[in-house]
This record gives structure tokens, sequence and C-alpha cells, in this order.
């Protein structure tokens, strides 16, 4: 069985009945992580990931430059992400996971 065949056959019907998952590039929403979040993070994790995904082409053009985007930093000052594990200091507290 080809390399191709393998991977189409673990996204089909098994014979047990019981249906596998659809394949996802999120990691967050294939591991279920956001159930380890307090809500507010959870909140916050997805508008972050929101404001990346329609950035996106504009971000990428600074990769090879030594320019920061810094049209970012007032869309993450809107959702309340800066200084992410400075509680003391403004920033939210974050944990690691978060």
């Amino acid at each position: 069985m080809n390399m191709l065949n393998q991977l189409n056959n673990q996204f089909e019907p098994s014979s047990t009945g019981k249906q596998k998952g659809k394949p996802t590039l999120n990691v967050w929403e294939s591991l279920g992580y956001d159930r380890y979040l307090r809500p507010d993070v959870a909140l916050k994790r997805k508008a972050c990931e929101k404001i990346m995904a329609d950035t996106y082409d504009e971000v990428k053009g600074y990769v090879n430059r030594t320019e920061h985007p810094a049209f970012l930093i007032p869309m993450f000052q809107k959702i309340g992400i800066n200084g992410m594990m400075i509680k003391d200091h403004g920033g939210p507290g974050f944990s690691n996971l978060e």
C-alpha cells in the first residue's frame, strides 16, 4: 500500500463505525488545549489567532527585514496581551501554557 493510501485510510470511517477526526493544522484545536486555559485567556488566544490570520499577508513581508510590524501593537493592546507574563506591571500574568 502506498503512502497516500495509508494517509487516506486514517480519515475514512473505520469498520467499527467510529469516525476518525477531521485533519487540522490548528494544534490547539486538535489537542483540545483550550480546556486547560482560563475562559478569558482562551478568548484572548482566539482573538490573537484571528489577528494573526487577518494580517498574515502583511506580516510575512517583515520576515527578512530588520523592521518590526508596529501596526500590530495597537491590535494586541486592544485584546490586552501586552507584557504577557508580567502581572505586576500591567500585563495579564499568563502562565507558561497560556
